[in-house]
């Protein structure tokens, strides 16, 4: 692009506003260091708050409309919004490339199905024709709470205006995430190239003069490197999905620099991604987090900001009970049949996608006795204690050992061990288990010198779990780099705990607390005290016996529920003794059956009016022995009732996409639910979604005459209606509230209006139909 070319643009262009979707990165030491981009503009907010879309879950999303109900709420910093062009160039605010039948009435008053409005691609139109149809009245199906009004997508340098008069109004400084909507694809087809793409925005951003309160973000890498070369002063920020943010060091290569921010999926970030970012100059951002208990883990991670569809949400200012725990312990073998050397293991099962390689964890076992020649106390150095001396100086062993995961990887739901190198269900002589996923064995043994990961444990005696009534723990970190006061990410202890024994695990009679340190988790929490058997931390798993002869054989199951979306336990663990062979006929099965479960993430859920049915369309994110879903639909919002099956995928750690067409839904609002049931019977509830149904382009007429409004519809209830009249710039004319009967319905309004064009909406229950008029002079 020419010099002459940019001074007509920066003359003739209005601003433009760059959509921000926030995606987080596991971001770990890099290869090599790019050169860093780095910018001397006004310093974003210590912590960015950002409405999505201005806030798509309360009011039409990128509308001026959105943008001004976000700045009123107290603790949003930043308005978020996605960019688009017309055919005659103008930078437009929205998310789709083409009119989304979710959200759009048509300038005749009807609805879009999906695919009328993927078919009219606003980089074939001009401004004029894109402002002639509304995105606000339409009730949405995605966000159920949203306001119904009218509105138009606006062009970025309008909705600028706007927004930084209204906020001014308001003694209020904004600051703009806008995204550049751009692929491969979609080069002269959904827009322009990414050159032309990017120099619109940046010259309606510096004919406004909002350059520094600006960044501009992209999942394309083309607008971020043509702008870090062209405009290196504009703040940057790489957007990355959960799916591919486990490839972000490649991803980084590729950009080939580094920017101010990346921008990941929430459910990717961890404590580690945040330090190693921070550490590089970059700040971490997350999207899109839909709730107070996930926002409030995102800070209490360190990121730098959310962005959210509900900005109205409360912001704490820490968040008691969060901890990042992506594994999770399931089971434990701690007195298999025979000598215990290298036969003892730990079961778990992972949450989230984790990449050892890059994001290393350790596990820590403990030993504890009361009697004999292993006696333990309360450990001075907690879980990194180690060996321990013995009454027989030839056979020490240790307190706790150690065991670093450096290396493979495991997907949502994936189950893998940690334990003695023999990989036996239950001792010598008993079924090889070595097809199981192990991610890291120590070979400890008797009389033999052996050590823990770390030097943390070993000796010439090897147990990790005492065979008695005392009792014993594991727990799990985030990180290799364990020290006394680093705090596990899940944690279990069993045995008995009992008065006289509680000394040995916690002890503060000196000048320093003494002990093994606890996490929040559904057992145990830091509000009661910072180690185990201090305050009320004191459960413990299975066994319940008080004998070795009680403990041996036997696997000790953990089972629960624990939510992927909250990352809490919606049912606590508690332990199932699964007596075991001493011979080679018992199955890997007897203990990966009955563990804790995972609930089907859902990733999405619509539900769509197409015709005379309801077209149902729903994807899960992850997948744990999903047996099927089972379609609910309510005709009321409460009373749901199964009108069908889909089968499901079993286990998968892709996102999948499945639909169901209802031929038979009520007239006006229908409600839809998705249960979705594990092959166990184990089940989980999608959202609810609605769809509208039999309200025809022609249901509503309207003209005026004689200072009157005359309306003509079906009803199919004898409910009471609203009637509200806009005018195109969205601003209310009338509102009225009449009763109406089931059937035909006039009603004959008396109102004044200026010549002019308006959208009368009709209102009954959640059913919504409008119609323009034209009121000539």
């Amino acid at each position: 692009m020419t010099k002459n070319y940019m001074l007509l643009l920066k003359n003739k262009l209005n601003p433009i506003v760059f959509t921000f979707f926030i995606f987080v990165i596991n971001v770990q030491s890099f290869a090599h260091h790019p050169k860093s981009k780095k910018s001397d503009h006004l310093p974003f907010p210590a912590f960015a708050f950002a409405a999505h879309r201005g806030g798509a879950g309360l009011m039409p999303e990128n509308t001026i409309a959105a943008m001004k109900n976000a700045i009123d709420l107290p603790n949003v910093t930043t308005l978020e919004m996605d960019l688009h062009v017309s055919k005659d160039k103008e930078v437009v605010v929205t998310h789709n490339p083409y009119f989304s039948s979710d959200y759009t009435t048509t300038p005749e008053g009807g609805y879009l199905t999906s695919a009328e409005g993927r078919s009219r691609l606003l980089y074939n139109m001009d401004y004029n024709i894109i402002a002639q149809y509304d995105v606000g009245l339409k009730p949405s199906s995605t966000f159920p709470q949203r306001q119904s009004i009218a509105a138009i997508i606006p062009r970025l340098a309008d909705l600028i205006d706007e927004a930084e008069a209204y906020a001014t109004s308001k003694g209020k400084v904004m600051f703009y995430d806008m995204e550049i909507k751009s692929t491969v694809s979609g080069d002269n087809v959904d827009h322009p190239a990414p050159q032309e793409f990017s120099d619109l925005v940046v010259a309606v951003l510096t004919a406004k003069n909002l350059l520094h309160r600006t960044i501009l973000h992209s999942f394309d890498v083309r607008p971020l490197q043509y702008i870090n070369q062209q405009y290196p002063n504009i703040k940057l920020s790489y957007l990355l999905t959960s799916t591919n943010a486990p490839n972000y060091l490649t991803r980084l290569q590729t950009l080939g620099f580094d920017p101010n921010y990346i921008c990941v999926q929430y459910t990717a970030i961890n404590a580690q991604m945040v330090a190693t970012c921070n550490a590089r100059n970059i700040k971490v951002l997350a999207w899109t987090v839909n709730s107070e208990t996930h926002i409030n883990q995102m800070k209490a991670l360190g990121v730098a900001g959310i962005v959210t569809d509900y900005p109205n949400l409360n912001l704490a200012t820490t968040t008691p009970g969060y901890q990042d725990t992506k594994v999770i312990i399931t089971g434990y073998m701690p007195n298999p049949n025979g000598n215990d050397f290298s036969y003892e293991y730990i079961q778990f099962k992972a949450t989230e996608y984790i990449n050892f390689a890059t994001t290393p964890y350790a596990v820590i076992t403990t030993y504890s006795s009361s009697t004999g020649d292993y006696v333990t106390t309360a450990p001075v150095n907690g879980w990194v204690t180690g060996n321990i001396l013995s009454a027989v100086p030839t056979r020490s062993t240790a307190q706790t050992t150690k065991f670093n995961i450096a290396s493979g990887e495991v997907y949502p739901g994936d189950i893998f061990y940690v334990g003695g190198s023999e990989k036996r269900l239950n001792g010598s002589g008993s079924t090889d288990i070595s097809s199981a996923k192990w991610l890291r064995v120590i070979n400890y043994q008797e009389s033999t010198a052996w050590s823990g990961d770390d030097n943390v444990g070993g000796g010439t005696f090897g147990a990790l779990f005492g065979n008695n009534a005392n009792v014993q723990g594991v727990a799990v970190f985030n990180t290799t780099a364990v020290t006394e006061t680093t705090v596990p990410v899940d944690v279990v202890f069993f045995g008995t705990l009992t008065p006289t024994n509680t000394f040995r695990f916690y002890d503060n009679s000196g000048s320093e607390e003494l002990g093994f340190r606890i996490c929040n988790t559904d057992r145990y929490h830091t509000d009661n005290g910072d180690f185990f058997a201090k305050g009320t931390n004191t459960y413990v798993f299975g066994p319940a016996a008080t004998t070795d002869a009680g403990a041996r054989n036997k696997f000790y199951r953990l089972g629960g529920v624990y939510d992927l979306e909250t990352k809490t336990w919606t049912t606590a663990r508690s332990a199932t003794e699964v007596i075991l062979p001493t011979n080679t006929t018992g199955t890997l099965a007897m203990i990966e059956t009955g563990i804790t479960t995972l609930p089907v993430k859902f990733a999405s859920f619509k539900a769509e009016a197409v015709g005379k049915s309801v077209r149902l369309n729903w994807t899960t994110a992850s997948e744990k022995d999903n047996a099927y879903f089972n379609v609910l639909h309510s005709a009321n919002d409460s009373d749901f009732k199964q009108i069908g099956t889909v089968e499901g995928s079993g286990t998968s750690n892709i996102v999948r996409q499945y639909s169901y067409t209802h031929h038979q839904p009520t007239a006006g609002v229908n409600y839809y639910q998705i249960k979705q049931v594990d092959r166990n019977g184990d089940f989980s509830f999608s959202e609810v979604a609605l769809a509208k149904t039999n309200l025809a382009v022609n249901a509503l007429t309207a003209f005026y005459q004689n200072e009157k409004l005359n309306l003509n519809f079906v009803s199919s209830n004898g409910k009471t209606a609203k009637v509200i009249v806009y005018d195109m710039a969205g601003k209310k004319q009338i509102s009225y509230i009449e009763s109406v009967a089931s059937g035909n319905n006039n009603l004959s309004l008396p109102v004044k209006l200026n010549a002019g064009v308006y959208v009368v909406a009709l209102q009954i229950d959640n059913s919504l139909s409008t119609v323009k008029i034209a009121i000539g002079n």
